[in-house]
């Protein structure tokens, strides 16, 4: 019986979540051309907080076995910066229950860097693995809103092919990892811990009440 590998399990112990997002009110509405701008440029706030910390965190840890995978060219905050940049002279409110949904996945990543560092790879693994369903927002959100790749898509801007090459890379680091089955597990539990966390920010994020958009500038400082 062949076994399977660390990719294999994520993914196998990950499908129901993946495939609850897709089903979301947010998803079903971008797909539909009819989500409100709000929540669009909401979405890129919270992945921003959540690759602040990922990005920060993920570099510094005195971790060989995240050395292995991890490679600088992997950020995507600045690509995120970029969309934000290109929102802000529209001066769009925040949705703070979305704020405050990003702030607890955040808190939850420092926590697992503070008390076990190599558990963090799962949600490496679930960011990671967004690029590859990235081209079909990137047209959907593209429809929506009048965008363009570097107007407001670089963070859904990857390339395909390139997106492809670069998961196919993560794979092969991620399942060349030598774990013990705990640490297995930790990596399986935080993967899941990621995607629960992003789908109580798209709920967040779409509806909303408009009566409750505050301008705080806050959602990228966590």
């Amino acid at each position: 019986m062949a076994i399977s590998s660390l990719s294999d399990e994520l993914r196998a112990s990950t499908r129901a979540a993946h495939d609850r997002l897709e089903r979301l009110p947010f998803a079903l509405s971008l797909a539909a051309g009819s989500l409100p701008i709000e929540s669009y440029v909401g979405y890129l706030r919270a992945m921003a907080v959540l690759h602040a910390v990922m990005e920060h965190e993920l570099p510094v840890e005195a971790e060989e076995r995240i050395d292995a995978i991890w490679r600088d060219g992997m950020r995507r905050l600045p690509a995120l910066h970029r969309d934000l940049a290109h929102f802000a002279p529209q001066d769009l409110g925040h949705i703070p229950a979305a704020q405050r949904a990003a702030d607890e996945v955040a808190n939850r990543l420092l926590l697992r860097s503070a008390e076990a560092p190599l558990s963090m790879l799962g949600y490496l693994y679930v960011l990671e693995g967004s690029i590859l369903g990235a081209a079909v927002l990137k047209s959907q959100a593209e429809r929506a809103f009048a965008l363009d790749p570097v107007h407001g898509l670089c963070y859904l801007g990857q390339d395909a092919r390139a997106g492809r090459q670069r998961w196919q890379g993560f794979r092969q680091r991620l399942d060349g990892l030598a774990l013990s089955a705990e640490e297995g597990a930790a990596v399986e539990a935080a993967a899941i811990e990621a995607f629960a966390g992003i789908e109580s920010v798209l709920r967040a994020l779409y509806p909303f009440d408009r009566e409750a958009l505050v301008r705080a500038p806050t959602a990228l400082n966590p």
